[in-house]
């Protein structure tokens, strides 16, 4: 027997007589670049047990398939594929499908490259799986949950495929079903959408940095999402919300569109909605509701947008109110009613900078109303040639024809009702 396999021997051994979670092997570096014996030591290890890999590159596919510890000792590699200079690559690189799994300080490169199939550089599938400190490089999508539930993934790293159109990346993290999983402290860059929530529900996500993609935060058909301090930068669109319920965005930072018909964040055919304390600057539009039924949209600051807010479709029941809309070079736009929208609640509205009214009492409110007819407006949206009349008596009647189509907020505020220097979190 050679000394490698006298080594792989002589690691299994010990890790099958611990027989329990005080069992901690060092893998030797010699089983560094070889892909079996290492897989063989996962294999052979109990539940519970802790293996310890060194600094080095093992190359995948590795599967763990029971609930063990795996830690990496900085630089630990897993790769498959073109990253490992090897042959084309079918599937994930590293899969975890066992309940209670902890992946901790692994750098995992590439992975395959099927969109049907989702090849994902670190695939979950479980309950209680934890991965921290773990980076993942040149994969098609980044980490992968299907299905899982009360999983953590903290602390880490996903840089996507660059040179590829949104249309061929796939997402960083794309959690699909499942109850409870957090995300937190992670930077994701050159990916198709950052974070992409799939009919999950009471998911969290904290404190996540997002650059050059599609969709920054992507909630689809969920429930109960909660994202907090989220940042994107360089996105089409920043917080996509679609056909969800109860999902809340706060604390966030969209900023730096990058596309003529995105958005920092939009609320699209989704129900009690909660979008607080972000600031949304630098976009096509700074909000975007449609079919936001009984959402809430308060404090936050949009500025330097091209559209301040964009209405569409039925918002009954929505509150935009204590915002601060800011150097937009239109600062309300849409092609549908805004009736349907409170602006105003408890006798407070919004900061509007092109208001035009007064404040003879001091009381903090304007003495006349924030209005601004739309009909006109969701009329020149439809067709471009109605610009021409722009002005004009016709755009005037038109206006006073249907009052439901202005935005009216009757008590708009004289004073910004936080702090609007644009940094730090809109909630200071």
């Amino acid at each position: 027997m050679t000394r490698l396999g006298r080594g792989v021997a002589l690691a299994a051994a010990l890790l099958a007589s611990g027989g329990g979670s005080a069992v901690a092997v060092q893998v030797p570096p010699a089983l560094a670049s070889r892909a079996s014996p290492l897989q063989a030591l996962i294999d052979a290890a109990p539940t519970g047990a802790t293996v310890v890999l060194p600094r080095g590159t093992f190359a995948g596919p590795l599967v763990v398939n029971k609930g063990i510890a795996i830690i990496g000792s900085g630089g630990t590699e897993i790769v498959v594929g073109a990253e490992a200079g090897g042959p084309s690559f079918k599937g994930n690189a590293l899969s975890v499908l066992a309940d209670g799994a902890s992946i901790s300080g692994l750098v995992v490169r590439g992975s395959g490259s099927s969109l049907r199939s989702m090849d994902a550089g670190i695939y979950l599938r479980g309950r209680g799986i934890r991965l921290e400190r773990c980076e993942v490089r040149g994969a098609l999508f980044g980490i992968r949950l299907d299905g899982c539930s009360d999983c953590e993934i903290a602390d880490g790293e996903i840089s996507g495929r660059a040179g590829l159109p949104y249309a061929e990346r796939g997402d960083g993290i794309r959690v699909t079903g499942g109850i409870g999983n957090s995300i937190r402290d992670l930077r994701i860059s050159a990916v198709c959408d950052g974070v992409y929530l799939d009919g999950t529900e009471s998911s969290r996500v904290r404190r996540v940095s997002i650059s050059d993609g599609r969709y920054g935060i992507h909630v689809m058909y969920g429930r109960g999402a909660d994202i907090v301090g989220a940042r994107t930068e360089r996105m089409v669109v920043g917080a996509m919300v679609m056909g969800t319920k109860r999902a809340r965005i706060s604390g966030g930072r969209f900023e730096d569109g990058r596309d003529p018909r995105g958005a920092a964040l939009v609320l699209f055919e989704s129900e009690d909605c909660a979008c607080e304390g972000n600031i949304l600057s630098g976009a096509q539009k700074g909000i975007g509701l449609d079919g936001a039924m009984r959402c809430l949209v308060e404090r936050n600051l949009v500025s330097a947008n091209a559209r301040g807010i964009s209405i569409d479709g039925d918002c009954s029941g929505t509150e935009v109110v204590g915002n601060i809309f800011v150097g937009n070079a239109r600062t309300v736009d849409g092609a549908a009613k805004a009736g349907s929208v409170a602006w105003t609640r408890d006798g407070k509205g919004n900061y509007w900078d092109d208001y035009q009214g007064h404040d003879m009492d001091r009381n903090g409110i304007g003495d006349t109303p924030y209005r601004r007819p739309r009909t006109f407006s969701a009329l020149s949206v439809r067709e471009e040639l109605a610009a021409v009349f722009f002005g004009s008596p016709l755009q005037r009647a038109l206006d006073d024809f249907d009052l439901e189509a202005e935005v009216v907020d009757t008590s708009p505020l004289m004073v910004t009702p936080f702090r609007a220097a644009n940094s730090g979190s809109a909630c200071e």
